[in-house]
């Protein structure tokens, strides 16, 4: 990989606790920042409660959700952490002279049924202008947006966090405010009824007043 790659990319995958490329990526959804699992599983045990980067309160009971987007661009772009990561844990083992639980073996998956795929999806971010002032948020230098269909509207909420600079973000489809869960090709098939391309809009978290 050329250095100045390397380089561009290094911030958005790194882990601020220990520095190193994310292992087993685990993001908060308050926040939307990301971590490597037992660093901020660690964190919390230290009875800390908020982000380690933003210091945003996560509240009693913090979260963090896998993040499989970041997990897999770590792998194909690092292919090798991997085998360093089974070399270190066998190492361990070996070392402390106990060995590795092993799992049963899972039966071979069905290949009459192969995994769902689901197409790449492109749509438009466009800020929620019918909201009032306060709630607006700016324009993208690069509205337009193509993901798979299994990536999550918390993908969406990462990209535009990072160009916007914000960390309240609320999408819409068609006037729906949209979970982070949600799958983009079920915001598509469920909300998207036209031919014309997928439109989102954005704004800061709005609550109508009754």
């Amino acid at each position: 990989m050329p250095l100045v790659v390397a380089a561009a990319i290094n911030a958005h995958l790194v882990c601020i606790l220990c520095q190193g490329y994310f292992r087993d990526a685990h993001t908060l959804p308050e926040c939307l920042h990301s971590f490597c699992k037992s660093c901020i599983f660690r964190h919390f045990h230290l009875g800390c409660r908020t982000c380690p980067k933003c210091h945003a309160d996560l509240g009693v009971s913090p979260k963090c959700i896998f993040d499989r987007t970041l997990h897999e661009i770590v792998d194909k772009l690092f292919p090798t952490l991997k085998d360093t990561d089974a070399a270190l844990e066998a190492e361990f083992y070996a070392s402390h002279g106990f060995q590795k639980r092993v799992l049963p073996v899972s039966p071979p998956p069905d290949k009459s049924a192969p995994p769902v795929e689901y197409p790449v999806v492109s749509f438009r971010l466009a800020p929620d202008t019918t909201v009032d002032a306060a709630y607006q948020l700016a324009s993208l230098h690069q509205p337009q947006l193509a993901l798979a269909g299994h990536n999550k509207v918390h993908d969406v909420v990462k990209v535009l966090a990072d160009q916007l600079r914000e960390r309240d973000i609320e999408v819409l489809c068609d006037g729906t405010v949209l979970t982070y869960d949600m799958a983009i090709h079920s915001v598509k098939s469920s909300l998207w009824k036209t031919n014309a391309k997928m439109i989102w809009h954005y704004r800061k978290p709005h609550k109508d007043i009754a």
